[in-house]
This record gives structure tokens, C-alpha cells and sequence, in this order.
């Protein structure tokens, strides 16, 4: 059992950055429970017991009911930088964006009543109003293009504009995001106060979408959308240590408490699964990697129906990290775990992810072997936070 956590989620709009926009994601029409092509039953029964009772069926369908939508403005880029697709307009729901998050936002996941129970962050949405500019220069560009094909091969090889994510690279993003937490889970880390056991944002689910990504030279390449732990804030610069992976492209993210968000640009370096993850040339762009090239072949295959998901394929990444993981995984477990409940209790206190960050940092000090975030939220947008990392940093290097 390989869980990530995010101890930290919102659980509801309140919690969320207050400089979100809010916008109505449009139904996509087409999609059913077969689509969703990864499934992580066991985090979606812990971050959301409330749907524990349904069969994985019943999960799926309630899946594709809540987050089979589409950024309100994506469609206008339908047979532009996708193949055409179909929205339904009377069927929308709010989707919010954080501040910078342009593919990405969060939406109610609700009960099977219909009644909200908390949030899922959604890669791959597409545009919304917070992009709605980049999306008006593609139309035009694309239309005074005048079906010049060298024009629009570079239109459609424009790289972050697209809105989409594919399936290959959300393959590829939940086997990264796994074995990074395989890793963290076995790896005593040490820094300059105490053992910090690193977490990763949760992978939920992968949603199949019913179109494909254009590129040039009428290339179509299958889209998705993937599923992940709500969170809040992120900031780079993660003290992840080179033995486990490195990330220059993307700076090695982090949530503002400290959990490692966004494998795109991640490089797994544990010499068991190096042959897995790295590039075969020895460059570090994880778009030249194994897990790239491997995850793409294998999302080929989920949209030629040659295999109906992608649940081998993990396994056989990360397959050389199993010898041993439950005995040397225990004591990362047993922490995380006694983080959660001091969240949950301070949850059921009332009190705010702000004041619970605080708390934890305040905690620490009486609870030696829990983790502390004190170099993690040396960033954080909260200065109190900020202060007591910093005590709490100080006090150690004193102590020792």
C-alpha cells in the first residue's frame, strides 16, 4: 500500500486562495465510468469516507459525474489545439483557479446525494476566464493562418498554451509522483533539526478524455484529465535530497506546508528503478525519459483499446521498489499518521489551515519525532509561519 498525503487540503471554498477566480466549467459530452483509467480507491476512501460503501464502479461513474467537465473557455480552441469535442452549456459547474494555476482548478467532489464533501484539484481542465486572452491571440493566429500548415505546426507546438494535459504525461506524472513517495517513505532524510518525512500530493484518478491533443503534422496524441489532493499555495525549492529525484525544470514544487506537488519535470535518480525513469542519453529532460516515452506508448495503447488501463504498467515502474517497502515503510506511516490526526483534531477545534500550520510548528517542539516544517515554510506566504519555522530551526541548531 503506497499512500501520499497532503495533510493539508481544503475541504472547501473558504479555504482556498483568496485571489481565485471562479469561473463554470462546461460539461464534456461522451464520457463514461470506462474512461477513468486509473483508480486510487484506497486514498479517495481516506480522504473521503463517505463514498466508502461503493463499489469501484459506482466510484467511477461518480467521477465522470463531478469532474467530467471542461474549462469555460476551452472549447473555443476545439479543432485548433484539440480534434472537435462537444460541450453541453446547460450542464455547468464552478470551477476555482488559484492564482497562476492555467490548466488546473478545483472543484466539488460531492456524496452520491449530491451534497459537497470536499475538493479535488483537476489537471488538464483547460482554459478558463483567468486565460481567456491567451486563448482570443490562438483563434486569431489560427484563422489568419489560412490553413498554412508551417504556421500552424507552430501554433500547435506552442508549449504551455494548450490548456490540455495528455494522457501519456499523466501516466508518466503518476508513476513519477509514486515512486518519489515509495522513496520517501524508505529514506531517512536528514537536515539540521530532525527527520522530516517528506510527502507527495495524492494521484486519485485519470480521466480519459473523448478527444486528442493536436500537434504538427496533424499528430494527435490522446488528452486526460488527472486527479490529484487538493491543496493550497505552492512555492520551489523543496529539500529533496539528488538520491531521489532532481528537477531543474520544474524547481523541485512544493505545496505552501511543504508536500512535493508536480512531477512533470521530475527525474527519478534511485539507482533500482533509474532504467525506469531515466533518459537513455543521459540528458535530464524528462520529456526524453523512459517514463515519458514508456507512459506515451502506454496511453497509445489505452486509446487503441489494446488494454483498458495503466495499472501494469505502474507496477512494472515501480515493481523494484516493493522488496521490503511495508517493514521499511512503517515508521514514515506511523509519523504521517500522527500528523493526520493532530490536523483532524484541529479541524474538529475549529480552527483554520493557517492556524493548524502554526499549531504544528508550536507542536513540534514537545513532539520530538514528528515532522517539522520549518525548512519547508521558510517560504510560506504567512510571516507568523514564517517566524516560528525559523525559532523552531534556530532552536535546534542550539540544541544540537
Amino acid at each position: 500500500l503506497v499512500l501520499a498525503n497532503e495533510h493539508f487540503r481544503p475541504i472547501d471554498i473558504s479555504e482556498i486562495d483568496p485571489n481565485s477566480t471562479v469561473e463554470y466549467a462546461n460539461r464534456i459530452e461522451g464520457l463514461s465510468a470506462n474512461d477513468v483509467v486509473f483508480l486510487d480507491r484506497e486514498a479517495i476512501n481516506r480522504d473521503f469516507p463517505q463514498l466508502r460503501g461503493l463499489s469501484d464502479q459506482e466510484v467511477k461513474e461518480l467521477l465522470i459525474r463531478d469532474f467530467g467537465y471542461i474549462g469555460s473557455d476551452q472549447h473555443n480552441l476545439s479543432g485548433i489545439r484539440s480534434s472537435e469535442f462537444r460541450i453541453k452549456t446547460s450542464d455547468q459547474r464552478p470551477a476555482y483557479r488559484p492564482n497562476g494555476w492555467n490548466r488546473a482548478a478545483l472543484l466539488e467532489v460531492r456524496d452520491p446525494s449530491g451534497n459537497p464533501i470536499g475538493l479535488i484539484d483537476v489537471k488538464g481542465i483547460g482554459h478558463g476566464n483567468r486565460t481567456s486572452e491567451l486563448v482570443r491571440s490562438q483563434v486569431e493566429r489560427f484563422r489568419d493562418a489560412r490553413g498554412n500548415e508551417n504556421i500552424i505546426n507552430i501554433l500547435r507546438t506552442r508549449d504551455h498554451s494548450d490548456g490540455l494535459m495528455s494522457l501519456g504525461e499523466a501516466i508518466a506524472e503518476t508513476t513519477r509522483q509514486r515512486a518519489a513517495q515509495m522513496l520517501f517513505n524508505t529514506s531517512v532524510v536528514p537536515n539540521r533539526v530532525n527527520y522530516i518525512p517528506l510527502e507527495t500530493v495524492e494521484t486519485y484518478a485519470v480521466i480519459r478524455l473523448p478527444f486528442d491533443i493536436l500537434k504538427d503534422n496533424n499528430t494527435r496524441i490522446p488528452a486526460a484529465l488527472y486527479l490529484r489532493q487538493a491543496h493550497v499555495g505552492r512555492n520551489d525549492m523543496l529539500n529533496v535530497p539528488e538520491s531521489i529525484y532532481v528537477d531543474i525544470h520544474g524547481d523541485r514544487q512544493m505545496t505552501r506546508t511543504g508536500t512535493a506537488v508536480d512531477f512533470g519535470g521530475v527525474m527519478i535518480q534511485d539507482q533500482r528503478v533509474l532504467p525506469n525513469f531515466r533518459a537513455n542519453n543521459g540528458s535530464l529532460d524528462p520529456q526524453k525519459s523512459n517514463a515519458w516515452i514508456w507512459g506515451h506508448e502506454t496511453a497509445e495503447a489505452i486509446a487503441d483499446g489494446r488494454i483498458r488501463n495503466f495499472n501494469d504498467h505502474l507496477h512494472e515502474m515501480i515493481g523494484p521498489l516493493l522488496a521490503g517497502y511495508e517493514q521499511n515503510s512503517r515508521e514514515h506511516r506511523q509519523i504521517s499518521e500522527t500528523v493526520a490526526r493532530f490536523v483532524q483534531e484541529q479541524r474538529s477545534n475549529g480552527l483554520s489551515l493557517d492556524e493548524i500550520v502554526e499549531r504544528l510548528a508550536e507542536w513540534r517542539r514537545t513532539q520530538p519525532f514528528i515532522l517539522n516544517y520549518a525548512e519547508a515554510t521558510l517560504k510560506s506566504y504567512n510571516p507568523n509561519i514564517r517566524q516560528l519555522a525559523v525559532g523552531a530551526l534556530q532552536g535546534n541548531q542550539s540544541e544540537r
